[in-house]
């Protein structure tokens, strides 16, 4: 539509020098005429410019909102592609660790949860259908993610780590000195009830004990990151990093066979 208004306009104002040429170029020639015929074909020269001008403003105009465009396509393709990357190397990371785990694992997709209050928990889309019990751990390559307390046909839900009611028994793998791991909000995990002196050091690899019926031994949990000797009380104070990042998960392990427990110290 616009470009059918340019033309208009062009052959417009084309019409009108030509027919404003004619008349004067028929008349008897004075020098006022002459000096007419010299503005009129100077405001022929400025209406042309001028139109020429819009023309290229448009035509401009026209060129940067497709290369808008183009950059807008080109940049939400580049973002499905890095995310396509990124999935398949979560997903290769979970086959390999499937396939070398010695237990039975089972892969469920996570559908929902809360995982920044006090109270977290994650839904996923596999239950009881697919093999998925109460009370089984749940796993990734980088660490232990949970347990499932609740189960229906086809869906779960996994108690979470970074939780304030969660309890597992755990041990410094480097001096198997031992444990109880719980939450107590932020970015890391406490160890509780090691004495003080206890062989623990900035670093160490914190994993299940095993002392449970439902955690195998040697799941990590995370890596010692303050360990101190306390006056006011027996215990030491040591803090725990966890490497999973609980606010990004998508998918999950749930370890389906369970191993030969000592006694249940896990809540």
């Amino acid at each position: 539509m616009n470009r059918y208004i340019t033309n208009i306009r062009e052959y417009g104002i084309l019409l009108g020098c030509i027919l404003i040429s004619l008349i004067l170029l028929f008349s008897k020639s004075t020098p006022q005429l002459e000096a007419i015929k010299a503005k009129t074909l100077k405001m022929a020269g400025v209406f042309h410019s001028l139109n020429n001008s819009l023309s290229r403003h448009a035509h401009v105009e026209k060129t940067n909102q497709f290369l808008r465009e183009q950059n807008t396509r080109l940049a939400l393709e580049n973002s499905r592609m890095r995310a396509a990357v990124l999935e398949n190397e979560r997903l290769r990371k979970l086959i390999d660790f499937k396939t070398d785990y010695p237990s039975k694992l089972i892969a469920a997709r996570i559908i929902g949860g809360s995982t920044t209050g006090v109270i977290n928990y994650i839904l996923l889309e596999s239950g009881e259908n697919d093999g998925i019990r109460r009370d089984m751990p749940i796993v990734l390559p980088d660490g232990l993610v949970g347990k499932i307390i609740r189960v229906s046909p086809t869906h779960s839900m996994g108690h979470m780590l970074f939780d304030q009611n969660f309890r597992v028994s755990a041990k410094v793998q480097r001096s198997s000195i031992k444990g109880i791991i719980s939450w107590q909000g932020g970015q890391t995990c406490i160890l509780n009830e090691v004495p003080n002196r206890s062989d623990v050091k900035p670093g160490d690899r914190v994993v299940t004990s095993g002392y449970s019926q439902i955690f195998p031994e040697g799941i990590y949990i995370g890596t010692v990151e303050k360990a101190e000797n306390t006056k006011r009380s027996l215990s030491m104070i040591i803090t725990v990093r966890p490497e999973i990042d609980f606010d990004r998960l998508e998918e999950v392990l749930i370890i389906a066979d369970r191993q030969p427990s000592i006694t249940n110290l896990d809540q």
